[in-house]
């Protein structure tokens, strides 16, 4: 079973016992709230966005809560219902997430202010992800966003492919995104990176390192009430230093 398929269940569960999504998922709550507060000055009030493999589709739903006309596309059935179901619990319409292919989007040219991905080129060739980014680049007006896992020594990333069974082998080739992005002509305008925030039975050397340097105390456990304090340790961090130690990185670009 996949690990998607794992969570959409247990996040059924969740819910049953009334539960919100923030409570389930803590720390991917977090980090897309995080990522929404570094790219929201790049945003207009209402831009019209798009997310190439959606997952859960949290992170849409943050969009459409903050007033932004979102569409989504999926490969899976299962994540398909698994982000209609965080769509209901928000109260959000959830008619414009479909199920589609990334290398071949049904739509026009230049249709969307922004067109992102999160975690989801790593799986692809050098050769498969240069198409993918053509492919978002081409129904993107202006932004193209593009975020893959922190494969970085000491990022919380590398500390989960050792310890989860969750972990999916990447073909572990995004050292060339830069690259990749250049190739595409696309312009990078913004490298950072999110999530650093863990558990204090959870840190490594480097991030008990980097957590001291800001006198951030790690706590044994957090919940949604602490992600005030959290946000601002985390915007008080540098765009370097959320791209080296945080569990995921990326770039922004634009056409």
């Amino acid at each position: 079973m996949d690990y998607l398929d794992i969570e959409f269940k247990n996040y059924v569960d969740a819910r049953g016992k009334g539960k919100s999504y923030e409570e389930f998922a803590l720390f991917k709550a977090f980090a897309f709230q995080s990522l929404l507060i570094q790219i929201n000055s790049y945003l207009s009030k209402k831009t019209k966005v798009l997310e190439v493999g959606f997952g859960s589709g949290y992170f849409l739903s943050l969009l459409s809560q903050n007033g932004h006309e979102v569409y989504g596309v999926e490969k899976s059935e299962n994540a398909l219902r698994y982000a209609k179901e965080i769509f209901n619990e928000k109260k959000q319409s959830s008619k414009n997430l479909m199920i589609a292919d990334g290398f071949k989007l049904p739509f026009p040219d230049n249709s969307f202010d922004l067109v992102f991905n999160i975690g989801v080129i790593e799986h692809f060739s050098v050769s498969e992800q240069r198409i993918f980014i053509s492919e978002m680049k081409r129904v993107s007006k202006k932004l193209v966003l593009i975020s893959v896992p922190n494969h970085t020594q000491g990022s919380l990333y590398s500390e989960f492919k050792i310890k989860s069974n969750f972990y999916i082998a990447e073909t572990e080739n995004i050292v060339k995104m830069e690259y990749l992005v250049k190739l595409t002509e696309l312009i990078p305008i913004k490298y950072s990176g999110f999530l650093t925030i863990r558990a204090k039975d959870s840190i490594n050397k480097e991030l008990d390192q980097l957590y001291r340097k800001h006198k951030f105390i790690a706590k044994e456990s957090y919940s949604p009430k602490d992600f005030p304090n959290l946000l601002k340790f985390e915007m008080n961090l540098s765009d370097d230093e959320r791209f080296s130690f945080g569990f995921l990185k990326y770039f922004l670009a634009e056409k």
